[in-house]
């Protein structure tokens, strides 16, 4: 029989008390008083909090829930945590997983900038060369000097009233909501939001009273953690790594949130851009062919990924890798040297193609990602025990991924022929360009676009994005679903982030997330928060918001009317074709 453990107290400048692990019923000691920093004991080691006395709150940081995946276990699947009780960890020491930056977001920066101030100034953008994997290229630094191979760990929030409320036990906890940052598979980390605003709020909400549990996962991005192909599983590499990273994450979360306060039977699990397409993949796991999801609700913000179906990318990118460190084999790369293997990752990310994530993400394995995505959720493979999803997009997603060179009908299709869609057949090119997307720029004609850009970032946005939005609402029942559509501002990919980390009290926005519309964010926050609680963003004080129904409705994220329903842009047509996976037809 396993031991089991339990929460006790280290107070400040004081002894430790109730420590340890039994081998019968979990015993929990006196509640703390807001001067005690909690210690959590996880079996195989001790964790201790700090105190957020101004949000109110409790947070362990930088919890283990992974062994390093390093030497053998680089590019292999995540283990365990190995025991190590002989220390109290305080979490004080950052973690960020090896990550890059693409060359060309600093030109996209400034090319969009230019194009929302006049669309005319799309023609100062030359065309670029593409990039290769260039040996005397200098990526930028890694985060705060915090990047390393050790990276799986996560951070775990919960307010003082809930802690302290004594119910730290299996059922009747707090609503647990579990946050997958973004970054195009190839950047960010757990910390990169502040989840104080979010955590405040659910203090107040009728819903969530006296608050919600958070949860915040690093996993591995970039090359260690989104190789594929059918080399690569031979020579005895783990195919998306980083979805294995949540999923045991996941697991570790529905084991042990109850130590925190939390309801492992209330687990909400959401996430932004890359994050938001990772949750859609937990829902779609082995085509729900493995027993439940370990979470029962997902919200999942503007969905990003670029499908990768075929083996002969998926070996071409790991081949590439390969060669860029004048290597052979797998056995090879797990030697190098973690300093080696950070910069070879690093270096890879800084050559991407414009717009691209240098073909890391979400690749079809057979096993963890069957088929495409949008297929397993037509088909109904997936988990059933996920209750429902409240998703969403906004109103521009694709611009920023859409290269500002192609600047007319010739670049368009041969860029949809050469790099987006290389390799599908003629058929289905001109059914692209001619009907879903055809070159008529006329603002009357409905088709979401007037010059060639515009055309490109459309077409973008629904094949990498808002047609996932639409596939998974339509996957648990358009008429009970829920979806919103971000109109704040330009609207732009990734802009509704900080209006979920939105925080009133700018004693506890410490990170400074910009000036955002408080009505706005705080609807946004409590449509999340009761659906987190009840499974319907609808609640007291809050905006009504439709269900998303044969109408395919949306309710509006704006100043200019929070809740007003809209018809969901993502058009009909053009989303059945991309949720077919007609595309990836040789």
């Amino acid at each position: 029989m396993s031991p089991a453990c339990y929460v006790y107290y280290a107070f400040i400048g004081g002894a430790v008390a109730a420590a340890g692990c039994s081998s019968g019923s979990t015993s929990i000691p006196a509640k703390a008083s807001i001067s005690g920093l909690p210690v959590v004991d996880l079996g195989y080691g001790l964790w201790q909090g700090t105190i957020n006395e101004t949000g109110g709150y409790y947070n362990f940081s930088n919890v283990r829930y992974a062994q390093p995946p390093v030497g053998q276990l680089r590019f292999a699947a995540p283990k365990p945590p190995r025991t190590n009780r002989s220390v109290i960890h305080d979490g004080q020491h950052g973690r960020v997983c090896p990550q890059g930056y693409p060359a060309w977001t600093k030109e996209r920066n400034m090319f969009v900038d230019a194009y929302l101030a006049d669309p005319k100034n799309i023609s100062s953008f030359t065309k670029k060369p593409a990039p290769g994997i260039d040996p005397t290229a200098t990526p930028p630094p890694q985060d705060n000097g915090w990047a390393t191979e050790d990276c799986l760990f996560l951070d775990v929030i919960s307010p003082v009233n809930v802690y302290d409320s004594g119910s730290l036990n299996n059922s009747g906890g707090a609503p647990v909501h579990v946050w997958l940052f973004g970054g195009g598979f190839y950047s960010g980390d757990k910390n990169d939001n502040n989840p104080s605003g979010f955590v405040v709020e659910s203090m107040k909400n009728p819903q969530t009273q006296p608050g919600v549990i958070w949860v915040a996962i690093n996993y591995r991005i970039g090359a260690l953690g989104w190789l594929a192909g059918s080399n690569f599983t031979a020579s005895g590499g783990i195919p998306n790594a980083g979805l294995h990273d949540q999923r045991l994450a996941l697991h570790w979360i529905q084991r042990n949130i109850h130590l925190f306060g939390g309801d492992p039977n209330k687990i909400t699990l959401m996430g932004a851009s890359a994050g938001a397409s990772s949750t859609l993949h937990q829902i779609t796991a082995y085509g729900g062919s493995k027993g439940n999801a370990p979470f029962q609700k997902a919200v999942p913000e503007s969905p990003a990924f670029a499908p990768s179906p075929s083996d002969a990318f998926q070996n071409s990118i790991y081949q590439r890798f390969l060669a860029s460190a004048n290597l052979t084999s797998l056995a090879d790369l797990r030697k190098l040297s973690s300093e080696d293997a950070i910069k070879l990752n690093s270096l890879t990310i800084f050559n991407a193609l414009y717009g691209n994530d240098g073909g890391l993400g979400p690749a079809v394995d057979g096993t963890f990602v069957p088929n495409l995505l949008t297929i397993l959720l037509k088909q109904g493979n997936f988990s059933k025990n996920v209750q429902g999803v409240f998703a969403g997009h906004n109103t521009d997603e694709g611009l920023i991924f859409t290269d500002p060179s192609i600047q007319n009908t010739t670049a368009f299709n041969a860029f949809i022929r050469q790099v987006l869609l290389a390799g599908t057949t003629n058929q289905t090119y001109e059914y692209i360009e001619n009907t879903l997307y055809p070159a008529v720029f006329n603002n009357l004609t409905g088709l979401g676009y007037n010059d060639t850009t515009s055309r490109l970032a459309t077409l973008i946005a629904d094949y990498t994005l808002n047609c996932n939005v639409r596939a998974v609402l339509e996957a648990f029942n358009v008429n009970k679903t829920h979806g919103y559509l971000f109109t704040e501002g330009a609207a732009l990919h990734s802009e509704e982030t900080p209006y979920m980390f939105y925080s009133a009290s700018p004693t506890v926005d410490e990170w400074k997330i910009g000036v955002v519309n408080g009505t706005v964010a705080q609807t946004l926050q409590n449509w999340i928060l009761n659906f987190g609680a009840t499974g319907n963003p609808n609640g007291e004080g809050s905006p009504s918001i439709p269900t998303y129904g044969p109408d395919f409705t949306m309710g509006v994220l704006s100043q200019k009317g929070v809740g007003n329903p809209v018809k969901d842009p993502a058009g009909k047509e053009r989303c059945e074709f991309w949720q077919s996976g007609a595309y990836a037809k040789q």
